[in-house]
């Protein structure tokens, strides 16, 4: 038994995988109070969702009345997490089902787009941010919980061309044009969303070649794809992140930039307002000292 009502989300609800409102019948929620649980009709995921019960467009939802509960907490924890840290978090991710922990779920991608996905929805427990600008905008999204915020590790902005070739480099404003010749290009992170990308544009801004470099970038979604258009020889330039070219014989390091050039690359976790009765734990896990030796064998920058 059943009956339809209108109730307020705090933020209107969208699917998490269509990123859309669901496609075929209405959510259902389950539970009511400061928080329901959504069930989406069209991707059959659960969600917490905040409520309120006026001052917002209402969504018509289907409230059960059998006591039946979904499990809000049943499912796998959910971490969103930078492209840049699949290394790191591929070994975190085994350490934590060696402990006993619950499965994992993770949603690699740019910070950015990674960022929009939360605020508009999508399930995440824990974000992990390649720049604080976007742990940011969660928390003036109130979609993040901010007394959790903390710094887990760092990085560095390097200059890369593909091997076979040598180069000398002394002067990056002088270089990186010299380099690029007539025609070539300078493969970056999209500087609107990437960090990675905005990174380098900060960089070039500060050595005061941007206005001209702008226009010769190939812009990627992440930094993995800057790497892959340097490693196949399709631009003869491209700016990553330090970790990114470990162990990476295809390309070379022409210079690391100064870190005066741009923002300090902090890599950020946070707990979304989705909560998960793992994500605590998950969280210090990512801040503890067991796992900086697995940062630092990645090549990222870790206090003690």
């Amino acid at each position: 038994m059943h009956i339809s009502f209108r109730v307020y989300l705090r933020r209107k609800y969208v699917c998490p995988k269509e990123n859309s409102l669901p496609q075929r019948n209405q959510p259902y929620l389950v539970g009511l109070g400061k928080i329901g649980v959504v069930f989406c009709s069209s991707c059959s995921v659960q969600s917490l969702y905040p409520l309120l019960y006026n001052g917002m467009k209402p969504i018509y939802l289907s409230f059960l009345l059998i006591g039946l509960v979904l499990p809000a907490y049943g499912g796998p924890l959910t971490i969103y997490a930078a492209v840049s840290t699949i290394q790191p978090m591929k070994q975190i991710e085994q350490l934590w089902a060696k402990d006993g922990g619950r499965k994992l779920r993770i949603v690699y991608g740019s910070s950015g787009g990674l960022a929009r996905q939360i605020s508009s929805g999508a399930p995440a427990n824990i974000y992990v941010s390649a720049n604080k600008r976007w742990v940011d905008y969660l928390i003036s999204s109130s979609v993040a919980v901010v007394a959790s915020r903390r710094v887990i590790m760092k990085n560095r902005l390097v200059l890369i061309a593909p091997t076979g070739k040598r180069h000398s480099i002394k002067e990056l404003s002088i270089d990186i044009p010299r380099l690029l010749g007539k025609d070539g290009r300078i493969a970056i992170g999209d500087p609107s969303h990437v960090p990675v990308g905005l990174y380098a544009r900060e960089a070039m801004t500060s050595l005061g070649i941007w206005k001209t470099i702008r226009s010769r970038s190939a812009r990627t979604q992440n930094a993995r794809l800057v790497l892959s258009l340097v490693r196949r020889g399709e631009t003869p330039l491209g700016i990553v992140y330090r970790t990114e070219v470990e162990n990476e014989p295809s390309v070379q390091v022409l210079k690391t930039f100064p870190e005066k050039l741009h923002t300090t690359i902090e890599y950020q976790a946070i707990l979304t307002e989705n909560d998960h009765p793992e994500a605590h734990d998950f969280l210090d896990l990512l801040n503890s000292s067991k796992i900086r030796s697995l940062y630092r064998s990645a090549g990222f920058i870790v206090q003690d």
